[in-house]
């Protein structure tokens, strides 16, 4: 009975059938139990016993008196009827017995029965106890994990900048988390339907958004992109950059999107600002050479595909030099922003304008007929300059010499067309000024001059015509002169002083700038070494590499062997390169300047944003230091452009783990601006200008501090 009370007990056993029919057996078995309890059984019996005892003695008796028998035959008769009860009882407490007996066996062995089926079923029981048991404690754990989940996905949510989003498509549902406070709005401001954001999203990027989702639920994509803007509780718009994920049901069709929002307007300003500064000239806003080069690139293919010609004109301001000298540099910035502003007026549509560097602009005029056409408006060019301009209350009257070149009468590519206009504006030049001509091959007394130019350049070389003067660069951070810019001199005998400006280009073309740079290298490693046996601790020396040298087959070799020769340390070297110099082959010349890296040679990109996309190539070359351009030092102080733009670019470099190098600083205001912004180093004529080495050594061996 001890199994039997213990699974009976257990409040776990009544929900399983096994056991309530066992139970059930057993309980009614119990019930039972009063017909077969010893004491009902014995009392029975015996009063049976009583009964039919009473009942033969008094029957007996009472027959046998009925007959006169002698005392010899009651005798005998009484014996007879003693063993006849004897044996009547007998039997019948045999069968009484047997029949309880029986009665006690069957209840016996069904009560075995049912405890056999309680025994299994208790055994089931604490199997599929255990296993609850298991299963309850996996679900409190799966709870633990989904309540540390919902913490650390509530804690990422208010951590990030993002806003989540959910958008049940088949019931048309929308939940928003964060987003109305990422634009400013209370919950009660705005329904979350998408009706109600629709009204917030910018006129001009409704179509765009549209196409984004017509072309997500057409695809097969898991992902959902777009971009746009929508506006604040006070009233400015702000760039959302949306991200999502969709489900999809067995047909295909989006059956839910997940995703966030992201306010990205910062980043969008920081891009306009990249693709200004690589693409606009900073100062005019007029696209620079880069952005030119794409369009003349696309005028040039409609040009081939429609046969008709096209025609660049390259216009320079005369003696600008002298308007720079009387106005200084703000004036004459505000000069060629007027001149920017009348030219882009004067021309159509249709045709481009850039700056070129300093006064030169070039224009793009994109469908010509013929060359007539072209003069027209080169004669409404010159008409225009027939006025005073006014700066700083001075009047000034300004000339421009322009030179055509025609595609494709005058040449077929970019370059040519470029150059021939170049070559056109030069002859213009040298005729007087103020007027303009068009290429023609008879022009040959500029080539002339630049073939007897390219041979006084080869002669001296050999007659070591040429020195160096090395600019000090500054530390900011000690006020120490930690290194030099070498800068070619040329002195001819005959024509005196010739500018790097007029002999370096034709030394380009002429490929002996290979030669001119291998002697800049090797002397400016021989003054480093000179210096260095007279105890002044060994300066970076940054030397200027030109195109020709970077596509030069082995000038890493070249580079290489004159260091060795002059025993120099490459770490002390810093090569300064310019974004035109790596654009006729920018593989080779990353691949250049990577082994030069290796070597231990520093790479400088000087005259930053002023030339081609500097921004697009930041990540490509392997560089160590950004030089920012005079232009943008020149008025920091006093244009709040400039002072931004100088500001981005030194962030910039700093966050790409580049040095920053300010070139042109003139004045302490620039100074102390160019320190507040944290910028590492600088040049300029504040400090000192290019000097021949004896009077560099003597300023190195003073040690003087310029802070």
């Amino acid at each position: 009975m001890a199994h039997f009370k213990k699974i009976s007990s257990s409040t776990h056993l009544e929900g399983f059938p096994h056991y309530q029919n066992a139970h059930s057996t057993v309980v009614d078995t119990i019930q039972s139990e009063k017909y077969i309890t010893p004491h009902r059984v014995a009392l029975r019996i015996s009063g049976l016993y009583i009964l039919c005892g009473t009942l033969w003695i008094v029957f007996s008796d009472r027959i046998l008196l009925t007959r006169s028998l002698d005392i010899s035959i009651l005798t005998r008769t009484q014996t007879y009827k003693g063993w006849f009860y004897v044996s009547l009882t007998a039997f019948f407490l045999y069968f009484l017995i047997v029949h309880y007996t029986k009665i006690y066996h069957s209840f016996t062995k069904e009560l075995l029965h049912c405890y056999e089926e309680l025994e299994t079923t208790y055994e089931e029981l604490l199997a599929s106890q255990n296993e609850q048991e298991k299963q309850l404690n996996h679900l409190r754990e799966s709870q633990t994990a989904l309540l540390h989940s919902e913490e650390r996905y509530r804690l990422a949510i208010e951590g990030a900048n993002d806003a989540i989003w959910d958008y049940d498509v088949k019931n048309q549902a929308f939940y928003f988390s964060r987003t109305k406070k990422l634009l400013g709005y209370e919950d009660h401001d705005l329904e979350d339907t998408h009706e109600a954001w629709k009204t917030l999203l910018h006129p001009d990027d409704i179509q765009q958004l549209h196409q984004d989702l017509e072309e997500f639920i057409a695809s097969t994509k898991a992902y959902y992109y777009s971009k746009y803007r929508l506006r604040r509780k006070d009233g400015q718009y702000r760039w959302i950059m949306s991200r999502g994920k969709a489900t999809r049901n067995e047909d295909g069709k989006i059956t839910r999107v997940c995703g966030s929002h992201r306010d990205i307007t910062e980043q969008k300003q920081a891009e306009e600002r990249i693709y200004d500064l690589s693409y606009y000239d900073t100062l005019t806003g007029l696209p620079n050479q880069a952005l030119f080069e794409d369009k003349l690139n696309q005028a040039l293919t409609l040009a081939r595909e429609r046969n008709h010609r096209l025609a660049i004109i390259h216009m320079d301001l005369d003696n600008f030099k002298v308007f720079n000298d009387t106005l200084g540099h703000k004036g004459s910035d505000q000069l060629l922003i007027h001149i920017s502003s009348a030219l882009k007026n004067t021309l159509h549509e249709i045709d481009s304008l850039m700056r070129l560097n300093g006064d030169s602009f070039v224009i793009l005029l994109s469908m010509v007929q013929e060359a007539n056409q072209v003069m027209e408006v080169a004669e409404d060019l010159m008409r225009l300059f027939d006025k005073t301009w006014s700066i700083n209350d001075k009047e000034f009257h300004v000339t421009i010499s322009m030179g055509i070149a025609i595609y494709p009468d005058d040449a077929l590519n970019p370059r040519d067309l470029l150059k021939k206009s170049e070559t056109a504006m030069y002859h213009a030049k040298d005729n007087g000024r103020n007027c303009f001509f068009l290429y023609s091959k008879e022009m040959s007394a500029k080539l002339l001059e630049r073939v007897e130019l390219e041979h006084h350049l080869r002669s001296a070389l050999k007659h070591q015509e040429f020195s160096l003067h090395y600019q000090p660069l500054i530390d900011l951070l000690t006020g120490n002169i930690f290194g030099v810019e070498a800068l070619i001199r040329w002195n001819h005998p005959s024509m005196g002083l010739i500018s790097p400006v007029r002999f370096i280009p034709v030394a380009e073309e002429s490929n002996l700038i290979l030669p001119i740079g291998e002697w800049v290298l090797r002397t400016a490693c021989q003054q480093q070494a000179l210096w260095k046996s007279k105890g002044i601790h060994p300066l970076i020396f940054s030397i200027n590499l030109s195109t020709r040298q970077l596509q030069q087959a082995n000038f890493v070799e070249i580079v290489g062997g004159i260091l060795e020769e002059c025993q120099t340390d490459p770490e002390f070297i810093e090569f300064e390169i310019t974004e035109s110099a790596v654009m006729d082959n920018l593989e080779v010349a990353i691949d250049t300047l990577t082994r030069f890296k290796e070597m231990g040679i520093r790479i400088a990109l000087d005259d930053f944003g002023t030339g081609y996309s500097s921004l697009n190539y930041l990540k490509q070359l392997p560089i160590d230091t950004i030089k920012i351009d005079k232009s943008f030092i020149n008025d920091i102080l006093t244009n709040p452009k400039e002072e931004a733009i100088a500001r981005a670019i030194i962030d910039l470099s700093h966050h790409l783990n580049f040095s920053v190098t300010a070139e042109g600083v003139e004045t302490q205001e620039q100074l102390t601006f160019l320190r507040d912004c944290l910028c590492d180093k600088a040049q300029g004529y504040f400090f000192s200008k290019p000097l021949p080495d004896k009077e560099v050594e003597n300023l190195l061996l003073k040690k003087k501090s310029y802070l």
